[in-house]
């Protein structure tokens, strides 16, 4: 699903009860908050199909990034192989 990111609000925020709270948040109402030390950005309400589109790409990027993390993982495995071989060489 696709929508027009101009149709989200986004708005500061601050959570008088949570001061040194760090984190993501997301409300029963659709909202989704970002916060550093109880501050910080409220954006939506959401749709439900706009929490869906959210949580497809969020997934996406998840998968990206753990792969990303494999492969250099990998690559530093060989690297060390090859750095091991050559010291018994």
């Amino acid at each position: 699903m696709s929508y027009d990111h101009d149709e989200l609000r986004v708005t500061r925020a601050e959570l008088a009860d949570r001061p040194g709270f760090t984190g993501v948040t997301l409300r029963p109402d659709g909202r989704l908050g970002i916060f550093i030390r109880g501050r910080g950005y409220f954006v939506g309400p959401m749709t439900p199909d706009q929490l869906r589109d959210l949580a497809e790409r969020a997934l996406a990027t998840a998968d990206l990034l753990e792969a990303r993390a494999e492969a250099a993982g990998e690559q530093a495995l060989g690297e060390l192989e090859r750095i091991v071989v050559a010291g018994h060489g």
